[in-house]
């Protein structure tokens, strides 16, 4: 079941992918560079946090720590923003 939904989620993003890269010269320069600086402050973000408390309740464990599940998430969410832009 899970590897059904991570290959349903990979499609997605290479569906993304494509259509960025045919709209990519009406986005212009700034455009790729402020979505490669949302994704290293994304991943500074995560790497920072992982193994500590989430006050996030959506992102934490059930023991209350950003973990595998937080990244997951925050990753689709970031993601998806960009995807949709």
């Amino acid at each position: 079941m899970h590897k059904t939904k991570l290959f349903a989620l990979l499609i997605t993003f290479m569906l993304f992918s494509f259509q960025a890269k045919a709209e990519e010269k009406r986005h212009g320069k700034l455009w790729r560079v402020s979505a490669a600086v949302l994704g290293a402050v994304t991943i500074a973000d995560m790497q920072s946090s992982v193994g500590r408390f989430e006050a996030n309740p959506l992102l934490s464990s059930p023991n209350g720590r950003f973990t595998n599940r937080g990244i997951a998430l925050k990753g689709l969410v970031v993601g998806g923003a960009l995807g949709a832009q």
